[in-house]
């Protein structure tokens, strides 16, 4: 599969890595759930991207 045949795939929670998901309960308290996306958004930046190990 090539990097454009994955651009058509769908991105969620339920297909990414476990290893890069918040280890926080969704909450669905605003401040609980921005923290949330933002401990996932800096796993997403840290990740060296498909086929490597996820940071821990």
């Amino acid at each position: 599969m090539t990097a454009d045949e994955r651009e058509d795939e769908p991105v969620a929670k339920g297909t990414m890595p476990r290893e890069l998901l918040s280890r926080r309960r969704h909450t669905h308290h605003a401040l609980d759930d921005a923290v949330e996306q933002a401990e996932l958004f800096a796993n997403l930046m840290k990740w060296p991207g498909p086929g490597s190990s996820p940071p821990r």
